[in-house]
């Protein structure tokens, strides 16, 4: 095996654990805006299924936001990294994963927007729903970003290839 791709295979996961910790911290975050919608979207429904106490209703949200986001980050980051070891060198491939990684960050805030947006017309004095429909098009924003980012990997190979 070369150097250089031994390099960047073992270089793969680190790109992998910055993609469940970005996956996790974006879960704990995006469960702030949430809660603040509705609250009772976490007391009633998202504390049970996680079992998550609610004497901390804040950190209770964040800590679903993980435990619900940071296998995402895994799932999304497999292919991606796997992708990016068609670049030549290590820092084209680091540089070239993380970029993919934030056009699915940019696809997932987008849903997360759309669904917000799509959960107030829908479920104007529903709080609860509204808040699951913006949960909701998180998960498809990140599943339409995979294709996007692996689409990215294999742009930034070719334009380097011509």
């Amino acid at each position: 095996m070369k150097k250089g791709f031994r390099q960047k295979v073992l270089s793969a996961p680190l790109l992998i654990l910055i993609a469940i910790l970005t996956a996790s911290s974006y879960g704990a975050l995006h469960n702030q805006f949430s809660f603040t919608i509705s609250p009772e979207y976490f007391t009633e429904l998202k504390f049970v299924q996680f079992g998550i106490r609610p004497d901390l209703p804040r950190l209770g949200a964040a800590l679903v936001g993980i435990k619900a986001s940071w296998w995402l980050g895994l799932i999304m980051a497999l292919p991606i990294t796997l992708l990016g070891l068609i670049h030549q060198t290590l820092r084209k491939m680091f540089r070239s994963t993380l970029k993919s990684f934030g056009l699915v960050l940019l696809t997932v805030l987008i849903g997360s927007l759309v669904g917000f947006i799509w959960g107030s017309v829908k479920f104007p004095r529903n709080r609860f729903d509204m808040a699951g429909t913006m949960h909701n098009f998180s998960y498809l924003g990140a599943f339409l970003g995979l294709p996007l980012g692996l689409f990215y990997q294999v742009s930034c190979r070719s334009k380097k290839r011509t």
